[in-house]
């Protein structure tokens, strides 16, 4: 890709402003001395006047570039992947229209694991379940990738589903687990290893 003709307009607009405002010390001290009109000296007053504004302009049209190149930019609002893309690179859209790209978030991965509801609530000692946070309460959740691997970051469970599996006697906890080196994917298996601090 070539040099950016907005940005080499404004330096040649500059190299000009520099160039005439050299000129006009020139003249101004030959005519200091004699040596240079009242002519010489008003073009190299106008000369420097027209490389100033030349050079305004020149900044004007960079900024309106960088605005417009700014404009052509989307920005997601999660951290993550664009695992699927609607449309080709260079193609025109439109406000509105339907996506341009799937976006798969990687910081943080929301994480979903099932525990047997009943030995929760007597690991717990809980005698009064009127709030689902308490199962949840003093759980801290590491994440094993492999038999060798275990992730470095841990974090706390932050809900839980209301029903119990009738077939497995589970219910479903979900966290969100920081995951900066995009090392968790969507779809990966891991085992969950919840601790429970004992008060």
């Amino acid at each position: 890709m070539g040099p950016d003709p907005k940005r080499l307009n404004t330096v040649r607009a500059e190299a000009t402003l520099n160039s005439a405002r050299q000129d006009l010390d020139r003249i101004r001290k030959l005519k200091e001395r004699g040596s240079a009109t009242e002519v010489q000296l008003l073009k190299a007053e106008v000369a420097l006047a027209l490389g100033d504004a030349l050079l305004e302009q020149a900044k004007a049209e960079l900024t309106a570039a960088e605005s417009d190149l700014e404009n052509t930019l989307i920005r997601s609002p999660i951290r993550g992947i664009i695992s699927r893309s609607e449309v080709n690179p260079g193609a025109y859209v439109e406000k509105g229209r339907a996506p341009l790209a799937r976006i798969d978030q990687m910081d943080p991965v929301r994480l979903s694991y099932d525990i047997p509801y009943v030995e929760r609530i007597e690991q717990l000692a809980i005698d009064d379940l009127s709030s689902p946070k308490e199962l949840l309460e003093n759980v801290t959740l590491r994440v094993k990738i492999s038999e060798t691997w275990i992730y470095s970051k841990t974090t706390k469970p932050d809900n839980v589903s209301s029903r119990v599996d009738y077939s497995t006697g589970n219910l479903t906890v979900w966290a969100e687990l920081s995951n900066p080196n995009f090392i968790l994917r969507p779809g990966m298996r891991v085992t969950v290893l919840p601790s429970i601090k004992s008060e």
